[in-house]
């Protein structure tokens, strides 16, 4: 794609890989502490002129860095050399994923139709989860595509669900995850599957989330709000849906007119449970959702709160979460979750009516698109050795149609 500059910190990050250096070794090499090389390649910090001098000296490149030094502190270089209109960022995304599509193997060893957890990791087998991601992205981002063939996608999925019923969150396990079968189950029926299928596993989703919310998961708000978001594009009556938006909001913090969730609501004697940015912003978004579809004012309220906390502590870290689950062998199970934050925040402040380009959206807006790779038209996550996790595109293009009308990108 032309027209997209990286930031200096994905340009640093890129550099030290290259050099094969690890943090440590460059924070070393500057006399400088890892949390700030770390705050550099996550555009939190800027480097100041003479450490610009000194990155120079090391990757051999100074002639480079010292152009980023003609702007002026906490001020970034445009993303974009020039504005593009969201559409078209989106559909490219939608274009990117298309390219990516595999028929290799599936988890299940059958013929695949669908795409990979990361989509240019050959050595990984086409995944029920990041197919039914793949499908929304595009979906979302491109509109009823005539290259997706939907009938080899939805027979993929239904292949792939578990023996008990439901799809797994890890591209290889025998348990099934609400939250995972909420995403597969809202892809089948955004791609034409038949109503009663998708029903009747709706009514054995639902089963599941009432029994964990009687068990150890109750204090762990990812799992509901990443299930109500998909649950509120399908059919769910409105006892069942009251009572699980209730659940959700039961597990806020409230501080005066702000609220907030956490990775883990702790019980008590166990010390305060902490305010996460991306669990505030993702139920910000899952509320906002039902509060359209219930007409339900007491919950636009409540989401209202949760923006509040959000424009007065957000955070723009991406945030790791470990998921413990017990299988039915008695057993236990783990798994991590990636959370891409900033693009939660642009979409939670966007959906409750932010001006969007009111200062923590326009600062989140950045650095949801520092993470876009111009070469391949997707979202990569850091942490992963350069690899593109098919969600992480399509929580960028869920936060840019929900930021998007007629705004472009500059």
């Amino acid at each position: 794609m032309n027209g997209t500059r990286r930031t200096l910190g994905t340009y640093l990050a890129d550099r030290r890989k290259a050099r094969g250096l690890s943090q440590d070794d460059l924070a070393a090499e500057l006399r400088v502490t890892r949390t700030v090389v770390s705050a550099w390649e996550n555009d939190r910090r800027r480097p100041r002129a003479d450490h610009l001098e000194a990155l120079g000296r090391v990757f051999g490149d100074g002639e480079e860095l010292a152009a980023w030094s003609t702007y002026h502190d906490g001020e970034q270089p445009p993303l974009f050399e020039a504005p593009v209109p969201v559409a078209t960022l989106m559909r490219r995304a939608a274009d990117g994923l298309i390219d990516h599509l595999s028929e290799d193997p599936a988890t299940d060893g059958g013929p695949g139709y669908g795409w990979r957890h990361d989509v240019d990791d050959a050595t990984r087998p086409v995944s029920a989860l990041s197919t039914a991601y793949g499908l929304k992205a595009v979906m979302l981002g491109g509109g009823s595509d005539w290259r997706l063939d939907l009938p080899r996608a939805r027979a993929l999925l239904r292949r792939l669900e578990l023996g008990d019923g439901g799809w797994s969150a890890m591209t290889i396990s025998p348990l099934a995850r609400p939250e995972a079968t909420a995403v597969v189950l809202s892809a089948l029926h955004k791609v034409g599957e038949d109503a009663g299928y998708v029903a009747e596993r709706l009514e054995l989703l639902i089963e599941t989330l009432d029994r964990r919310a009687r068990g150890a998961e109750a204090a762990r708000p990812y799992v509901l709000i990443s299930a109500l978001i998909e649950l509120a594009q399908l059919d769910l009556d409105a006892a069942t849906s009251a009572r699980l938006v209730d659940n959700l909001v039961d597990l806020s913090l409230v501080d005066g007119a702000a609220r907030s969730w956490p990775v883990v609501v702790k019980t008590s004697g166990l010390g305060p449970s902490n305010p996460s940015t991306t669990h505030t912003a993702a139920a910000v978004c899952a509320l906002t959702a039902w509060a359209r579809r219930l007409d339900d004012d007491r919950l636009r309220a409540v989401a209202r709160s949760g923006r509040t906390w959000l424009e007065h502590n957000a955070d723009l870290d991406l945030e790791d979460e470990e998921i413990r689950s017990e299988r039915a062998d008695g057993g236990e199970e783990s798994h991590q979750v990636r959370h891409f934050t900033p693009a939660w925040i642009v979409r939670a402040l966007a959906e409750t009516g932010c001006d969007p380009h009111g200062g923590v959206v326009s600062r989140a807006l950045r650095a949801t698109n520092s993470y876009y790779m111009p070469d391949s038209s997707l979202w990569r996550w850091p942490r992963s050795g350069g690899l593109y996790p098919v969600w992480m595109t399509y929580h960028a293009v869920a936060a840019l149609r929900s930021w998007a009308g007629s705004h472009e990108i500059s």
